[in-house]
């Protein structure tokens, strides 16, 4: 869905795995994980980064969520990642 469009913006972009659909709010659901190389003028390497992305399907059109985290930089963000998808609310 949106992966071609993120693979020509983010570097070293690659799915690690996709989800089955699945329905929150009686809205469909979409989600992969990916990971890619952040780069950055104050970094002396690439910073591999990994992408969680939530895709619903609402009313016709489709809302991206992108939750990112870096484990090579200690910065886990699994627990609130969880916690922010059960507290979607589509109306």
């Amino acid at each position: 869905m949106s992966e071609y469009g993120t693979s020509r913006l983010l570097k070293g972009f690659k799915v690690t795995k996709r989800y089955e659909p699945y329905q929150i709010s009686g809205c469909k659901f979409y989600e992969f994980d990916s990971v890619y190389l952040f780069e950055h003028i104050e970094i002396p390497k690439p910073l591999k980064v990994e992408l969680k992305v939530l895709k619903a399907e609402h009313n016709n059109f489709y809302y991206d969520f992108n939750c990112h985290q870096s484990k090579e930089q200690n910065q886990l963000a699994v627990k609130e990642f969880d916690k922010f998808k059960k507290s979607i609310k589509l109306v």
